[in-house]
């Protein structure tokens, strides 16, 4: 089957948005911008870029293609617009894209994340945070928060299974012997822990070293818990 809508037929534009755009070698601060201009003989163009869900925009003047594009924030999804310089001051419509850039290493403390700006579902989980696990889709980011919307839940229930959430890295200049971290906690039985560990790559198991561990004889009820790594001697960047 085939299906075919809202077909136009018209004139060329002597000045056209660019037909498609792409990016590519994209980091925590840059990406490759390139794009398929609306005319062969187009040699100029306007780039405007954002932080999606934000109001304004950023531009810049360009003449090559592709353009590198610097000084972006890590982690963050963006919307970019490319337009045809039509000469006189003019410009074409913008051709759209989003692209999200690379997860950048944690460089200022303090660091929080609450897990309130991701959604809440089984299939929810911190994009620059690494989950590692025997359960499908354990942890994941649960309607049941301590501040709204959600928190991480986790679920293991056997000997020799577990739920590994961590962080993303951080950088080798902060000593993580230096740091402590805090953070609320809810268990649903009292015989339920919660282990705290580092990393040195969160892809396996095998690394992960453990620091504390908390548990409650409350249950089902939120309780502030800090642990310290202090004591800590490797050289895992991730905590886990």
């Amino acid at each position: 089957y085939l299906y075919l809508d809202d077909v136009v037929i018209d004139i060329i534009p002597s000045c056209a948005r660019p037909i498609s755009a792409t990016a590519s070698n994209i980091t925590g601060t840059t990406a490759d911008l390139s794009w398929t201009p609306g005319n062969a003989s187009d040699v100029a163009w306007k780039i405007y870029y954002r932080p999606s869900g934000t109001s304004d925009w950023d531009s810049v003047m360009v003449t090559n293609n592709p353009y590198n594009l610097t000084g972006l924030l890590a982690s963050t999804n963006y919307e970019v617009g490319i337009s045809t310089d039509c000469g006189n001051g003019e410009f074409s419509n913008m051709r759209l894209m989003n692209f999200r850039t690379q997860c950048g290493a944690i460089t200022s403390l303090p660091w929080t994340d609450n897990f309130d700006s991701y959604g809440t579902g089984t299939t929810i989980f911190p994009g620059c945070w690494t989950r590692n696990t025997t359960y499908a889709d354990r942890p994941y980011v649960h309607a049941t928060s301590y501040s709204s919307p959600g928190s991480l839940y986790f679920y293991s229930a056997t000997a020799g299974t577990y739920n590994i959430a961590a962080t993303p890295i951080f950088d080798q200049t902060i000593n993580i012997s230096s740091v402590r971290a805090s953070f609320m906690f809810r268990n649903m039985n009292a015989t339920d822990t919660l282990k705290v560990g580092v990393m040195t790559d969160p892809s396996q198991e095998s690394t992960w070293v453990e620091v504390g561990r908390v548990s409650h004889s409350s249950e089902q009820v939120w309780v502030a818990d800090t642990i310290s790594f202090a004591n800590y001697t490797g050289t895992g960047q991730y905590i886990a």
